[in-house]
């Protein structure tokens, strides 16, 4: 999609708005670019860019002026993680969770668990994660085993959790917990926790290859007092707050994917032209053209379909079917198109200073999280059969 049509599209941001998307593009290719090289060969994150990232207003772009955010809109954060992620999915996946949970405990918490967690949240010096998941309950919330006991003071709070974001680096962490009958979704609470206290033990360090950043990894929980103030989710709301939230997940994890190939795309067509084969350059075969651009209608395609759930979602509207639609085809046009850009390099497009093996495993990642493929298609499905209905 050409750069005028993407400026169109962006008719709803205010000018700081596009100012900070701009500082995320320039943040991306300046520094990030070469901090992500330098974690795939070590495997070690260094935390100072997460700080730099912090100081450009990245984990606050949604939060209160008055506790020392933006208070800028949902669209303005989805294009800050597509500018992310078009450098490494992982990075603004790790951004963008800690931002969250700010941002939660922002609206929810007590003003004693706001004052405690928020600023070290804004400012970078600690990290957020929210502990969903667990080793065996992921997309089917309700099945969730973890238990908040109410006693004197608190909560007691047992189980454990897995597949977490953030996890290997994060402080402040909000557990999602059972405090009725099991499988009670009206039961489920959510609390805020260090993760450095009494009962946190950090478990399940998963080290997805070429992806450090995203420091994805679990807890336990072992009798870990939590005291009353620290409640963020009424049992009876979380659930359903988690629902909403995930809609805005799916819409810019898929905005993600636009940026990984946009990146892509851009880095193959520069290689095109220049790159000569018999005489010519790759850019003026027709057979190499024509991969780049049915990769480029796809992606315009999944641009416009992401552009129209960011509208529906920061209009407080029922994104749910359109949330789902975009994940679902921008994750598979992400995880078809990059494998084809990459061929489209050469054996160059294996280097390790290129995106494409790190883009090609992003793409995996992010069909899986936030809802699977397979999970999200069953529930357009059902949108699509209630359709058939009142024809």
């Amino acid at each position: 999609m050409p750069e005028r049509m993407l400026r169109a599209l962006d008719m709803t941001l205010t000018p700081d708005e596009q100012a900070l998307i701009a500082a995320a593009q320039d943040f991306a290719t300046e520094v990030l670019r070469d901090a992500v090289s330098a974690w795939e060969a070590t495997g070690a994150v260094d935390h100072a860019v997460y700080r730099q990232a912090a100081d450009l207003g990245l984990t606050a772009i949604e939060l209160p002026v008055s506790l020392g955010g933006k208070g800028y809109s949902f669209v303005c954060k989805s294009r800050v993680c597509e500018a992310l992620a078009a450098v490494d999915l992982g990075f603004a996946l790790s951004i963008v969770n800690s931002h969250n949970a700010a941002l939660r405990l922002a609206g929810k918490a007590s003003a004693t668990a706001v004052a405690r967690f928020v600023p070290q949240l804004l400012s970078g010096e600690t990290m957020g994660c929210t502990a969903l998941t667990e080793p065996g309950a992921g997309s089917d919330l309700s099945a969730m085993t973890t238990r908040a006991r109410k006693v004197e003071g608190g909560w007691r709070i047992d189980g454990a959790k897995s597949w977490i974001t953030n996890a290997q680096f994060a402080s402040t962490v909000i557990v999602f917990a059972q405090t009725g009958a099991a499988r009670d979704a009206a039961g489920i609470g959510a609390f805020v926790i260090d993760a450095n206290g009494a009962g946190v033990t950090r478990t399940d360090s998963a080290n997805i290859r070429s992806l450090p950043s995203i420091g994805v990894g679990g807890f336990t929980f072992d009798d870990c007092f939590v005291p009353d103030d620290q409640l963020v989710l009424q049992p009876g709301t979380a659930f359903k707050d988690t629902m909403a939230a995930l809609n805005g997940a799916r819409i810019y994890v898929a905005a993600m994917c636009c940026g990984m190939v946009r990146a892509g795309l851009h880095r193959a067509a520069g290689f095109g032209a220049t790159r000569e084969v018999f005489g010519k350059t790759l850019a003026e075969t027709q057979a190499w053209r024509l991969p780049l651009a049915r990769a480029s209608a796809e992606l315009s395609a999944a641009t416009s379909l992401v552009r129209q759930a960011e509208q529906v979602f920061a209009a407080g509207e029922d994104a749910q079917r359109i949330a789902a639609e975009a994940k679902i085809f921008a994750t598979e046009m992400a995880a078809r198109q990059i494998p084809i850009l990459t061929h489209a390099m050469g054996a160059g497009g294996l280097r390790a200073q290129e995106p494409f093996a790190r883009h090609h495993i992003a793409a995996r990642v992010a069909q899986l999280i936030d809802g699977s493929t397979e999970m999200l298609l069953d529930r357009v499905s059902r949108f699509v059969a209630r359709d058939g209905q009142t024809a």
